[in-house]
């Protein structure tokens, strides 16, 4: 989300996910519930690459899936 900082992509992100938890939906004739787990990371610096943002939103999404699943969790730079 371009121009879009750290907690307003983790509000786009959390509404989209309880969006998607409030109802069942049907895929081949069963109802289901759907469950996201996220990870968000923001570009923090000049010196920061691609690689540096994918890696640290990948931590965040491991660690929503290690501590319950169905949740969003922000990666903030290290300094």
């Amino acid at each position: 989300m371009p121009v879009t900082n750290e907690e307003n992509a983790y509000d786009v992100v959390e509404r989209a996910r309880l969006a998607l938890a409030a109802r069942p939906h049907a895929i081949s004739g069963k109802q289901i519930t759907i469950s996201i787990s996220s990870g968000i990371a923001s570009l923090s610096g000049d010196k920061e690459t691609v690689e540096t943002i994918l890696n640290r939103a990948d931590a965040a999404l491991y660690r929503s899936k290690n501590t319950g699943r169905n949740r969003v969790s922000l990666e903030r730079e290290t300094v």
